[in-house]
């Protein structure tokens, strides 16, 4: 994942979760999906928090 060493810092749960979600969001913008709102960033979460 970019910018995470798992032999530095935290590698629980939340935090790779949080990190997944942050990458997810950059490869949008990336691939000029620019529209951002808080609808997608829902949708991102509930991707990436599903049970």
């Amino acid at each position: 994942m970019r910018g995470h060493t798992f032999d530095e810092g935290p590698n629980d749960a939340a935090t790779l979760a949080q990190k997944r979600a942050n990458n997810v969001r950059s490869l949008r913008l990336l691939e000029q999906f620019v529209q951002q709102d808080e609808h997608t960033d829902e949708a991102i979460h509930n991707w990436i928090w599903r049970e």
